[in-house]
C-alpha cells in the first residue's frame, strides 16, 4: 500500500531473517510480490541502520521522537510483548502516530 509513494520509506533497524518480507524487500529494492501473486515497483526509500532488537521503551520511544513519523510498524519480539509496546506507544502519542503490529507474515 505504501511501496508506491517516494516520500515513504522503511526502516530497517536489524537484521531481517530469510523469508520474511522485510528480507526480500532487502534483496529486491526495486518490486514486491504482494499476497495476491501481483508484482508491485517500489519507490519508496529503504534505509539500514543498526538499531538494537533489545532496546526498552524509552529507548524505542526516544527513537520515534527523533524521526517523527505517521505510521510505525513493530515486528519484533513475542506478540504479547509488542501489543503492550504498541499499546504504551498509542498512549504517548496519542493518535499522532498510527501504530501497527501486524502478524508475521513469513513465508
Amino acid at each position: 500500500m505504501w511501496c508506491q509513494d517516494e516520500k515513504n520509506c522503511v526502516i530497517f533497524t536489524g537484521y531481517c531473517c530469510e523469508n520474511t518480507f522485510g528480507k526480500k524487500i532487502q534483496m529486491d529494492p526495486n518490486s514486491i510480490q504482494r499476497k495476491d501473486g501481483a508484482i508491485t515497483p517500489v519507490k519508496l526509500q529503504i534505509y539500514n541502520i543498526s538499531f538494537s532488537a533489545h532496546a526498552d521503551f524509552r529507548e524505542t520511544s526516544e527513537f520515534i521522537e527523533k524521526l517523527h513519523p505517521k505510521n510505525v510498524i513493530l515486528v519484533h519480539g513475542f506478540k504479547q510483548r509488542m501489543f503492550e509496546l504498541k499499546n504504551e506507544l498509542q498512549k504517548k502519542y496519542k493518535g499522532e502516530i498510527k501504530f501497527f503490529s501486524p502478524e508475521n507474515c513469513a513465508g
